[in-house]
């Protein structure tokens, strides 16, 4: 690599943070779509079971609703539109997503070069790293990442999953922080569905950025592509379908535990209970639940992300990935 891959550092986690605040304010009705396609069934059970929380797994079918409020994104997206609008719908949670990115996508695209340079020997090339040590860097700078942003994370899928029907209890982001702190076991309430948070995190980091790099560095190898946005772009489009493959299981777990309440109505005990009844529920297509709108989020939101933080990246005279 030119100079030491901690050059630039600074440089490279304000790209990373501004590239991905700024697509995800556009792209925020089609997180909304995926938390609520993602939650429906599990709110649905909470709102209307009147038996104790055992009976879910003990007698599925009292549980198991097939006319679900949403037929899919499409219908997810006119429903919240005509029912709460664009603002106060669509585009809930915003306030907690912006936080989030400034300081998860901050850390995992920012430090993804420096853990990359310590798994390789010193003065290793950009085209000389292994595909498994992309992979590893991308996998701890998400890791890292997420478990800082996971109180960011948890409020805003607190917000995005409430519906008129289910009233939101906090008045604004701020105050969902603190609700949370006073009523959910203090900064340990914050912290819920870090474990899930993390591992999805790790998933999408690992795969996005280690696709991209490799796919980027194979065209550039080539000798038909050069180091500029088209191929920023090619890489992206690639890396973006492979992610959200990749990682949708793990965002469908992460997110019903974030929406879960820790009343004694609650539906799971952990990560590997949520997985052990939604299977049971609902079977192993529930773990691909939103893909499409995961994929229309994650995908142009790469597309868009990694190209923008590259430019931003190279204006203040910092390497690219």
């Amino acid at each position: 690599m030119s100079g030491s891959a901690h050059d630039g550092l600074g440089a490279k986690l304000l790209a990373g943070g501004l590239s991905c605040m700024f697509i995800s304010t556009i792209l925020n009705p089609m997180d909304v779509i995926k938390v609520v396609l993602q939650t429906q069934s599990q709110l649905k059970a909470l709102d209307d079971h009147p038996h104790p929380v055992s009976d879910l797994v003990l007698h599925p079918s009292r549980t198991l609703y097939p006319h679900a409020r949403y037929h899919g994104a499409w219908h997810a997206a006119q429903s919240i539109y005509y029912e709460q609008g664009y603002g106060r719908g669509l585009m809930k949670g915003i306030t907690a997503s912006l936080l989030r990115e400034a300081s998860y996508s901050s850390i995992r695209m920012g430090l993804y070069d420096s853990i990359k340079a310590l798994l390789a020997p010193s003065g290793t090339g950009k085209d000389e790293f292994s595909f498994w040590q992309k992979l590893v860097a991308g996998a701890g700078s998400g890791a890292l990442g997420s478990f800082i942003a996971t109180p960011t994370d948890l409020v805003k899928i607190r917000f995005q999953s409430y519906s008129p029907r289910h009233k939101n209890p906090y008045k604004n982001t701020f105050d969902a922080f603190y609700q949370i702190m006073k009523n959910e076991n203090g900064i340990r309430g914050l912290y819920k569905g870090a474990t899930p948070n993390v591992v999805r995190a790790a998933m999408v980091t690992s795969t996005q950025l280690s696709t991209y790099d490799q796919s980027k560095r194979i065209m550039l190898r080539s000798g038909y592509f050069q180091d500029n946005s088209l191929t920023h772009i090619i890489a992206s489009l690639f890396s973006g379908l492979i992610a959200t493959t990749a990682v949708n299981p793990a965002d469908v777990i992460k997110t019903r535990i974030m929406c879960d309440s820790t009343s004694n109505n609650s539906l799971y005990k952990g990560p590997i209970d949520c997985v052990y009844k939604t299977m049971i529920r609902e079977g192993p297509i529930a773990f691909m639940k939103g893909w499409l709108p995961n994929y229309l989020r994650l995908g142009p939101h790469t597309l868009v992300s990694l190209p923008l933080a590259e430019f931003i990246r190279k204006s203040f005279g910092a390497d690219s990935f």
